[in-house]
């Protein structure tokens, strides 16, 4: 039995996309265009759904020494339970609507889309050709209120127990000041929410009466028990976040990965990636394979230059960009936590797009096809806007992170599809924490 329960209802906003997988795919699309689509978790009612363990891990990564609050499991088996219960949350809207996805993004259920992604060869750091896959996932502005709750023995709260609720402030000042990162793709921005609002709820039970204390959005309390405010937290780490500001004047594509075999008179046959709401979408795992792709390029052309043999110097690349960005097996040093796409100098505005016809060429002469001329969407006057986080001390990774961000800065970089017909080609420039207004 308790005689005190503290309950806070968090209510995370999605900002940027986010999967968490429910290990099934499903099959959608007609004649060759017929895919697999990995699903995403969903509760009875097909809603997305973030489950209590997902969200219980995420949290105990913001205090991984509160084995108070989340309980502890030993290598022989035994253990204790913790004093926090976190129940999962299901979305909350907004439904996203049909209308702006091509046909193979509309995913079945409420709050989700699919999403088209491209496999990247381990080796080259490009992308296969024609090995597309894709995924459920949930869009920036769904809401979910998942709920954590401590449970007393007791109406009256010691110290041992004060020192519990102020972990759990603790850990809200950082949700606050941090955000919360769920589900797969973490290392390229995937699945940051934002903690839009919390509210307390107290309830006592003391000789049979039943007593509610609320407090308001922020953790602000009016339990005369409780006494503060949350504790605002300073993100630590090694060094201050990087931001890279990326801007392409020409044309921006990332292809949307739908075939389109027959289209309309003024339909363009390729599309540009977008968001549901219609709102240009650059994937963290575009910025982070191309900066991966470079940064192998760069070690192995210095293995070069110090002698190596070709198929040394290859490997020495391989080995530098698995260092800095991870793999599989070893997770990334250089995080990518934030990635917003705009238009230049318009930070809530969505870039502008603009049609291009090309001509296919023959692969084998290089000539012009007659009359195969296709026509591509892209966006035109684009910023992306990136923070890069290194969590690391290793002096020879940071080395390769400074010499990444130095070539960026000289040379740039290109994002996306048709970099031979001049496509997503980005000048970069590297600011530090406050300097970037757009």
């Amino acid at each position: 039995m308790f005689d005190l329960e503290l309950e806070w209802t968090l209510e995370l906003e999605v900002v940027t996309p986010m999967r968490i997988g429910s290990g099934e795919d499903y099959e959608a699309g007609e004649g060759e265009a017929r895919h697999r689509v990995g699903a995403i978790q969903r509760d009875h009612a097909g809603r997305a759904h973030i489950p209590g363990s997902t969200l219980k891990g995420a949290l105990r990564a913001l205090d991984p020494e509160a084995d108070d609050l989340w309980g502890v499991i030993k290598a022989n088996g035994s253990g204790r339970m913790g004093r926090a219960t976190i129940y999962g949350a299901s979305a909350e809207g907004p439904e996203i609507s049909a209308e702006p996805l091509p046909r193979n993004m509309q995913a079945s259920g409420p709050n989700a889309f699919v999403a088209a992604h491209v496999q990247i060869d381990p080796a080259t750091g490009a992308a296969d050709e024609h090995l597309l896959f894709f995924k459920e996932m949930t869009p920036p502005g769904v809401r979910f209120k998942p709920r954590l709750t401590l449970r007393f023995g007791k109406a009256t709260l010691d110290d041992a127990d004060n020192a519990v609720v102020n972990r759990v402030r603790r850990i809200l000042g950082r949700l606050e000041a941090e955000g919360l990162r769920l589900g797969s793709g973490s290392a390229d921005a995937d699945g940051r929410l934002r903690l839009a609002g919390s509210h307390l709820t107290a309830r006592a039970w003391a000789a049979g009466s039943h007593l509610t204390a609320r407090a308001g959005a922020r953790g602000k309390w009016v339990n005369s028990q409780i006494d503060g405010s949350p504790v605002k937290y300073s993100v630590p780490g090694d060094g201050s976040p990087i931001s890279l500001v990326l801007t392409c004047e020409g044309p921006f594509l990332i292809l949307d990965g739908e075939k389109r075999a027959n289209v309309e008179p003024g339909q363009p046959h390729l599309k540009a990636l977008r968001l549901p709401d219609g709102r240009a979408w650059t994937p963290g795992s575009s910025l982070t394979g191309a900066m991966r792709a470079r940064l192998a390029w760069l070690a192995s052309l210095d293995a070069l230059r110090g002698g190596e043999d070709p198929a040394a110097a290859r490997a020495e690349g391989l080995k530098a960009a698995k260092a800095v960005f991870g793999s599989t097996d070893q997770r990334a040093p250089l995080r990518l936590t934030d990635i917003r796409t705009h238009a230049i100098g318009k930070p809530t505005a969505s870039p502008r797009t603009q049609t291009f016809t090309s001509v296919s060429l023959d692969r084998f002469s290089a000539a012009p096809l007659d009359g195969a001329l296709f026509t591509s969407e892209a966006f035109v006057g684009v910023m992306v806007a990136a923070d890069l986080v290194l969590d690391s001390d290793d002096q020879e990774i940071g080395a390769w992170v400074a010499r990444l961000l130095n070539d960026l800065g000289e040379n740039g970089l290109q994002i996306g599809s048709a970099g031979a017909r001049g496509f997503g080609w980005f000048a970069a420039q590297i600011h530090q924490p406050g300097d970037l207004d757009d």
